[in-house]
């Protein structure tokens, strides 16, 4: 059974009128429900393990875009009693803006930012893993 979205399929972003592009460096990406404006009131951003975000990571600084959203739903995100205060927006790793171009550069400007979900670096292990890993192989 085919899985019905209300995900922008868009691969290119857009700049319609009375809408935004959002960037989201999240890697999977954000779902919201009950969001005026959005067919069946759920919103779901692309995320930086997007395909598009992952063959465009240099061009759009690592981060998944979801455009034509309407900017009313943008707006509800920002006054949501929960959301304004999560760390995912006051950290900058979702932001919007009216034009696409605008979007990427701020998304080009952050790409060096931590998010919190990179990957480890395989030869800069933590204590704990490095240890982990020791034990593991003196097991086989």
């Amino acid at each position: 059974m085919a899985r019905n979205s209300s995900r922008n399929t868009n691969q290119q972003p857009s700049d319609s009128a009375g809408t935004v592009t959002i960037a989201c460096r999240l890697p999977a990406g954000l779902r919201f429900e009950g969001v005026p404006g959005m067919p069946g009131g759920v919103l779901m951003l692309k995320g930086s393990n997007d395909d598009w975000a992952l063959k465009m990571a240099d061009e759009y600084g690592e981060a998944g875009l979801t455009s034509g959203v309407p900017a009313e739903a943008w707006e509800f995100i920002l006054n949501h009693p929960y959301y304004r205060t999560a760390k995912w927006l006051k950290s900058g790793a979702v932001f919007a803006a009216a034009k696409a171009k605008d979007v990427i550069k701020e998304a080009q400007n952050r790409a060096d930012e931590r998010t919190g979900f990179e990957g480890l670096d395989p030869e800069a292990l933590p204590a704990k893993i490095e240890d982990a890993a020791k034990a593991e192989a003196q097991r086989n």
